[in-house]
This record gives C-alpha cells, sequence and structure tokens, in this order.
C-alpha cells in the first residue's frame, strides 16, 4: 500500500454531521452578571412602587381625616354658639322670672361695678352683671335687648346708658338704657354716627361719647371727635376733638374733669392719658399708665380710677387691672375675680 494510503487509512474519520465535544457553545460571564443585575433592579423597583402607593394611600386618608376634623371643629364651633346662645335665653328668663318674683337684683352688695356686654371669644355678649370689689362677686341682672361689643357706657340719674358699639357684623349709633329700679332696657336718641370702639362717660348732667370710629376698618378710622347727650335737650351735640386719635380706648371722671385711657391712635395701641376740662373746654395730656392696651374698662371709685383689663400689642386679652389716684399715680392691684377681659364697659354706682 502506498505510504500515502497507510497514512490516511490511520487517521480516524467523523460522520459528516457529527460535532466534536471541543466544538461545545461556552457562557458569557458578563452577560451572566447583568441578568442578574437586572433582576434585582425590578425587584427594587417594584418595592419602591409598593411603597409609594402605600404613602400616596396614606396621604389621601390623612387628607380625608384632615378634611373631617376641619368640618367637626366648625360644627362644634356652631354647636359652642349654639349653646352660649341658650344660655344668654336661659339666663334672661331667669332674670325675668327673679322680676316677677321681686327680686330683680337683691343680690347686689353694695357699691358694684356693672359690666355689659362684650366679647367672649367666639360671640357679642348681650349681658348685665354687677362686680363687688369688697366682696369679689358677679352677679348677673337683666341681658339688653341685643349682644354687643365695642361699646361705651355711661350713667345719669341712677340709669345706665349704653350707646355705639356692634355686634360683629354691623356698627351701631343705637343708644340703651337700664332702669335698676325696674330691672328693666328703654330704647333712647341715637348717637350721630354709628360707630365703635368709642368711650363714654357722663358729666354735670350730660352723657359723652368720645372717639371711636366706623366701617370694617375702624382702626384706621380712629376720630378724634367727642358728642354729647343732655336728656333734657334730646339730642347729641358736637364737642371739641381730642389732640390725637384715638379708639378702643375708655373714658372716665375724675373730680371735675374726663380721662381718656388707653386705646389705638391708628398704629399702636398706646398708655397714653388725655384729660378733658368743661370749664376750659380743652384737652390735656395726663400720666400715662404701665401697660400698652386697648378695650378695657375705665371706671372710677372712692377717689380712684380703675383701667379692667383690655388687649395688648400681642393681642392678647389681659387680666390687669391698674389703679389710679391723683396724689399716687398708677399701680397695678392684685384683683383677680375678673379674669381676661375685653370689649366691654364698666360703671360704678
Amino acid at each position: 500500500m502506498p505510504q500515502e494510503a497507510q497514512f490516511g487509512a490511520a487517521l480516524p474519520t467523523d460522520p459528516p454531521d457529527s460535532t466534536s465535544k471541543h466544538d461545545a457553545p461556552i457562557e458569557d460571564p458578563t452577560s451572566l452578571g447583568k441578568c442578574h443585575g437586572n433582576a434585582e433592579l425590578l425587584h427594587i423597583i417594584n418595592e419602591l412602587s409598593k411603597r409609594t402607593r402605600a404613602i400616596e394611600k396614606k396621604l389621601i386618608e390623612s387628607d380625608k381625616e384632615k378634611l373631617f376634623l376641619r368640618e367637626s371643629v366648625k360644627d362644634t364651633e356652631s354647636r359652642v354658639q349654639q349653646l352660649e346662645y341658650q344660655f344668654e335665653k336661659l339666663q334672661l328668663n331667669y332674670n325675668s322670672l327673679a322680676l316677677l318674683l321681686g327680686r330683680p337684683h337683691d343680690n347686689v352688695e353694695g357699691p358694684s361695678v356693672f359690666l355689659l356686654g362684650g366679647y367672649r371669644g367666639s360671640t357679642c355678649l348681650s349681658s348685665l352683671d354687677a362686680f363687688c370689689p369688697r366682696t369679689d362677686r358677679l352677679v348677673p341682672l337683666c341681658p339688653m335687648s341685643s349682644a354687643r361689643a365695642y361699646a361705651a357706657v355711661s350713667a345719669l340719674n341712677d340709669r345706665i346708658y349704653i350707646f355705639g358699639g356692634g355686634n360683629g357684623s354691623s356698627w351701631f349709633h343705637s343708644v340703651e338704657c337700664y332702669s335698676r329700679e325696674g330691672n328693666r332696657w328703654m330704647t333712647c336718641p341715637r348717637l350721630k354716627h354709628a360707630k365703635g370702639s368709642l368711650a363714654g362717660t357722663m358729666l354735670n348732667d350730660k352723657i359723652f361719647a368720645i372717639g371711636g370710629g366706623d366701617g370694617s376698618a375702624v382702626f384706621s378710622e380712629v376720630e378724634i371727635s367727642a358728642e354729647r347727650y343732655d336728656p333734657r335737650e334730646g339730642f347729641w351735640a358736637l364737642l371739641p376733638s381730642m389732640s390725637v386719635r384715638r379708639g378702643s380706648h375708655s373714658v372716665a371722671v375724675l373730680g371735675e374733669a374726663l380721662y381718656a385711657v388707653g386705646g389705638y391712635d391708628g398704629s399702636n395701641r398706646i398708655s397714653t392719658v388725655e384729660i378733658f376740662d368743661p370749664r376750659a373746654n380743652s384737652w390735656r395730656i395726663g400720666s400715662p399708665f404701665s401697660i400698652a392696651r386697648g378695650y378695657g374698662c375705665a371706671v372710677t371709685m372712692d377717689d380712684n380710677l380703675f383701667y379692667i383689663g383690655g388687649v395688648n400689642d400681642a393681642g392678647e386679652t389681659v387680666d390687669t387691672v391698674e389703679v389710679y389716684n391723683e396724689r399716687q399715680g398708677w399701680s397695678i392691684s392684685g384683683s383677680q375675680s375678673v379674669g381676661r377681659r375685653a370689649f366691654a364697659c364698666a360703671i360704678a354706682i
């Protein structure tokens, strides 16, 4: 046999369609890593999506809860106002019954400060209360015909006059008169203009309505004018103005002069005092008190001027009572029975 044939015969032959074990496909480690990374990333995305949906669900529930709480607060405030109104009606009925029984105000003990109307934090008041500093007691009397705050008050011939003010939606020029003997209210001639945040008092058998303003922005419209009412004349007359604008203040008589105390000057609450001398028909500046505020009650008793409560520059209703004496000046009283009170009137009889 030729050598070429022998060499060829010695070589193994494979079938034409056979594959060598050395030709098997080899897996790429880089591709395996990418597949594993993609699966892990998809898992993280799914988890984040679930958490996002859960957070969105909680936010929706939270918004619903906040809306429910807001509605609940509104309902509660409305209910409180209804209860306060019912309380006022019950108090009126009680006082009317006491009048029929012949006991209109026999619980009033000695000289008292009469507190009229005001604001309780959610509604205006029509109440009339007698406060006795000696016994530190508060006695309810017959309420006014309508609720009012920001008003002024004065006493003349054993009667109490309240004028001006408002009920939270409108300002009044109406005047009411309370009879202690009959424990009832009567209507009197009106002011020349409807206004609130004014102050009033009586001197020489005449009633004075001083300062204040009208409109929705009463603070920027503080007046410096004064009005005087003489029951014998039956109408209100204009008087000289104060030296500065003043509203939310109080006025009281000490000696033979009118004291305009505290208030708001159109920019700030003030602690200044102005004094009107009816003989000179003019105003002068007096000694200031310690805590600047408006909406307090100024009233005189036993040669002392009491300035009760009010609202300070921070907008807080205070329980401060300051006392002025012509010989000693201003001092802070330790009285605690009145508590926090503003937008009220006071008169001592």
